[in-house]
């Protein structure tokens, strides 16, 4: 249900559709009247009239009301008083009580006679407001009590704002008004003042002043609630638009197509702005070069976050955007990868192999590293290409190291470390192997002495 014009002396008939509903069970039918258009499709359960509520038992999904026979219907059409925003609610009740359905959209209700009814007229669509500026609100009229109030908000915007009442509203057909640049929708305000954007008039009128509205009057206790009697907005939206010399902020968007790549493939970022004298990448620019016309593409090789900035003299606007690469880049150590002795002053070669890092890709560094932090270079900046010889400098100190490699892409270090520790010995010198040769040749002819006078002492 919803959406429909019922007569209220014609049969209305409520059906629903129900499962795990005993037909013993009793169900509660209940007829809402919401205040306004904006409560009735939020279902606002602080701004409506319950009308009336019936009890029935659940052995049919289908009742039939003739609302003009219910008093309090009756009397309320009989003052003119119209149900614009109208819905069923359906309940359990008992064995228990929380199962709850309400009509998708509101209805609305009329009598016979001729209903009450406002039409927006101006600004009703594709017109420019600016703030400070005044403009003429204007509206039609039929069977409308003149004591009744009518109150303008504007609505369907960023910030909302309640505008104008009108009390009584008599025969008036429009008010000029002067678009302010804050205000409040009902307790809801806004320091920051009305942002531009595209916006409706919303027109309602109740029987007598709403204490809901931003502006009116402080209900006494006597006070009862008001009722509405008809209601309208604007057709087509209009535009709201900043005080001429007003510094306003940036609004931008930034997406990526596609959102998910794998490893070294590109995407496509595109951004768009209003009110910007300026876009700029704040985040991975390395990576991707940027284009005037507000898109860019570059391969990227690890999950990666892009950060675009738009500036005006009223401020700045950012947005990020995250790509997820599924293929993550890696390397390993091959060799020297544990168990190796490693001798200051001596050229060996390391090796490594990679995955989803191109062969092109700058190693950034090879480095030994002990137990206690120390980091000791022993190349730099070596292509991808999975092996370099490497001179071991005579000043890092003897010791146990392992042997890390590393490199980034987008910003993230991909980085491994040999599985064991590499031994580090210090150099002989020149002087020392000579000593060491020459007393090896004193032995050997000390050896060679001996063994000819055994030979001599045998004979």
């Amino acid at each position: 249900m919803g959406g429909e014009i019922v007569n209220a002396s014609e049969p209305l008939i409520v059906r629903w559709n129900s499962s795990n509903i005993s037909s013993t069970d009793i169900l509660g039918i209940e007829l809402r009247n919401y205040w306004d258009k904006l409560a009735a499709l939020n279902n606002d359960q602080s701004r409506y009239t319950s009308i009336f509520l019936k009890d029935i038992k659940a052995d049919s999904n289908e009742w039939t009301l003739t609302l003009s026979q219910n008093p309090t219907i009756a009397s309320l059409l009989s003052n003119g008083i119209t149900f614009t925003y109208a819905k069923i609610g359906i309940f359990t009740r008992n064995p228990y009580f929380g199962t709850f359905d309400l009509s998708d959209t509101p209805f609305g209700i009329v009598s016979s006679t001729t209903t009450p009814s406002i039409t927006v007229l101006s600004p009703n669509g594709g017109e420019t407001w600016q703030i400070g500026q005044s403009k003429k609100i204007s509206w039609s009229m039929e069977n409308i009590p003149s004591t009744a109030v009518l109150y303008l908000s504007l609505v369907s915007g960023p910030t909302p704002i309640d505008l104008e009442s009108v009390n009584p509203i008599g025969s008036t057909n429009s008010v000029d008004l002067v678009l302010p640049s804050g205000g409040c929708f009902g307790d809801v305000c806004y320091p920051g003042g009305i942002l531009p954007g595209n916006y409706k008039i919303s027109a309602t009128v109740y029987d007598k002043p709403n204490p809901g509205f931003a502006i009116s009057v402080v209900p006494d206790s006597s006070y009862t609630q008001p009722k509405i009697i008809a209601s309208d907005v604007s057709d087509v939206s209009f535009s709201v638009v900043a005080a001429v010399g007003t510094k306003t902020a940036p609004t931008m968007t930034l997406t990526a197509n596609p959102m998910t790549v794998n490893s070294g493939q590109s995407t496509q970022l595109s951004w768009t702005s209003t009110n910007a004298t300026s876009c700029v990448p704040t985040s991975n620019i390395g990576y991707w070069g940027v284009s005037v016309g507000g898109s860019t593409t570059g391969p990227i090789y690890t999950t990666t976050t892009f950060t675009v900035v738009c500036s005006s003299p009223g401020g700045s606007t950012s947005k990020s955007v995250t790509v997820t690469v599924t293929s993550t880049p890696s390397i390993t150590v091959l060799s020297p990868n544990g168990g190796e002795t490693w001798t200051l002053g001596t050229t060996r070669t390391i090796t490594w192999s990679s995955n989803n890092i191109p062969s092109n890709h700058l190693i950034t560094n090879i480095e030994l590293v002990n137990s206690s932090g120390g980091r000791y270079s022993v190349l730099d900046t070596t292509p991808n290409d999975g092996s370099e010889s490497a001179f071991l400098p005579f000043f890092i100190p003897q010791g146990i190291y392992w042997l890390e490699i590393m490199t980034a892409l987008n910003g993230q270090a991909i980085v491994d470390k040999s599985d064991g520790p590499i031994t580090v010995i210090g150099a002989i010198s020149t002087a020392s192997a000579q000593s060491v040769s020459q007393m090896a040749s004193a032995l050997e002819a000390g050896r060679q002495a001996l063994l000819g006078l055994l030979k001599l002492l045998n004979r």
